[in-house]
This record gives C-alpha cells, structure tokens and sequence, in this order.
C-alpha cells in the first residue's frame, strides 16, 4: 500500500498568491472554507522499514501553484470540485455511466464559466 504526504513548503509564487487573502483569512471563523485550485507536484518516493506492513511506500506530493476563487469563481470551483467528485466515485454503480456523462459536462461548462466564457 502506498500512503500520500503533503508537503507544508509554500513556494514564492504560491505566497504571492495567498498574500492578497491573509486579511480575509485571519478575520474568516476557524473551520471556514476556502475554494482553489491546486496543482501539485510530486516531490519525493521513499520505503518504509521492513517491520511496517502496513504502509511499503510513501510518496509526497508539494502544492507549487495556487489560486484562491472568489465571488462567483468559487461557486463554480465548487461545482468541478463535485463533478470530479463524482468521476472518481461513480464507476460501478447503477448510474455511473449517467453520472460520467454528466460530470464531464459539468465540467466543459465550469471551465467556460472560470475562463470567462459563457
């Protein structure tokens, strides 16, 4: 089995990126939630001893950029959030072609919508 870690490091760009939210997030409630989109790079594989048979391999992942959504945008982040979602989790099921079908959709229409297009 293979377990994933995140790397915490923040890059500069990924600093530049959150800096114009810090305010808003230290006035935000604690469990408040914010919407990006995220892309990751993997940093680094490693084994575990012999003796952890649990968990053979590790490997971590390190976000390198980030933009946080606002206003509308985070609806719509949202919305490809669930649509991808739903194509990991709908193979198998009685309406999972449906749903596949759907959620590609959802997303085309969520990239138009997050580019400005409609």
């Amino acid at each position: 089995m293979t377990e994933v870690k995140i790397d915490p490091k923040l890059n500069k760009p990924m600093e530049k990126a959150l800096a114009p939210h810090a305010d808003d997030l230290l006035a935000a409630p604690l469990g408040t939630r914010v919407v990006a989109i995220v892309e990751l790079a993997v940093v680094e594989h490693a084994e575990k001893g012999e003796g952890d048979d649990q968990v053979a391999h590790v490997a971590k992942i390190r976000p390198v950029l980030m933009e946080i959504a606002t206003g509308d945008d985070a609806e719509h982040v949202r919305r490809a959030l669930r649509a991808l979602w739903t194509k990991r989790t709908s193979d198998g099921t009685l309406t999972g072609a449906d749903d596949q079908e759907r959620a590609e959709a959802t997303l085309r229409f969520s990239a138009d919508l997050i580019g400005g297009v409609e």
